[in-house]
């Protein structure tokens, strides 16, 4: 069951939980038989989850964040270009981490663990 502010990639595009009077939404999947999410079929608004179980919470919709890169990083917010992982040797021999956009050169903080600089990233262009 997806939770509110759950974020997740499905098909090349990430998703996240958001309340349904949240106004911050630009895109939602709308349907009219569940309350919209990424299975939801445009043609006839039928469901296509597999076990017909809505994977939302009550009071919560999809919000579609855009496509993403092969490792789950969504677009530049600045420039739409597609960011990296990336990595190098600090002054004292220890690896740092930063996602770095390839098209603009904006960058995240550096960071002793990938997954924080994926979390700094992925802050960065909500």
């Amino acid at each position: 069951m997806r939770t509110l502010n759950e974020q997740w990639v499905e098909n090349g595009r990430m998703y996240k939980a958001v309340l349904q009077e949240s106004k911050i939404i630009n895109r939602v999947i709308d349907g009219n038989i569940c309350h919209g999410c990424c299975h939801v079929d445009n043609w006839d608004d039928d469901c296509l989850h597999p076990s017909k179980l809505c994977p939302l919470d009550k009071g919560l919709i999809v919000k579609d964040l855009g496509p993403v890169n092969n490792i789950g990083l969504p677009l530049c917010p600045f420039c739409k270009g597609y960011p990296e992982l990336e990595s190098e040797e600090n002054w004292e021999g220890k690896d740092i981490w930063f996602v770095e956009c390839d098209e603009c050169g904006a960058r995240t903080a550096e960071y002793f663990e990938a997954e924080e600089a994926v979390y700094a990233w992925k802050r960065r262009a909500m």
